[in-house]
């Protein structure tokens, strides 16, 4: 007789986004949209309904070291890649401290449109 195999972490992953689904089924079912903004509509209030949740999960998996959920949650609060909003000021910069320390304007000089040519 063969020996039952454990269920893997994905395998029981698999398992519980399917009793996920069959339990959104119903919902689903009972609006079907006419079109597709109306589709856009339905989804965008499953997943607002779901938000919390769904980043809970992204959290829980980003903490047991999956990198892609991890990448997305930086990368959703803009904390990676760093945009203008969340970068360091320049005057935090090495490169400002050290033109400081030399001497040297933090903006190049005689560099404007009237040099460019032509």
């Amino acid at each position: 007789m063969k020996k039952k195999r454990r269920p893997t972490r994905l395998a029981k992953r698999t398992l519980r986004n399917r009793s996920i689904v069959r339990e959104i089924s119903p919902r689903i079912a009972a609006t079907v949209p006419k079109d597709f903004a109306e589709a856009r509509t339905n989804i965008s209030d499953l997943v607002r309904g779901s938000a919390i949740e769904i980043v809970g999960k992204l959290i829980e998996l980003a903490i047991d070291g999956e990198l892609a959920p991890a990448k997305y949650l930086f990368e959703m609060v803009g904390l990676y890649p760093a945009s203008a909003e969340t970068s360091s000021k320049p005057e935090e910069s090495l490169a400002y401290t050290l033109l400081q320390r030399m001497g040297l304007p933090p903006e190049p000089e005689g560099l404007g449109d009237e040099n460019l040519g032509g």
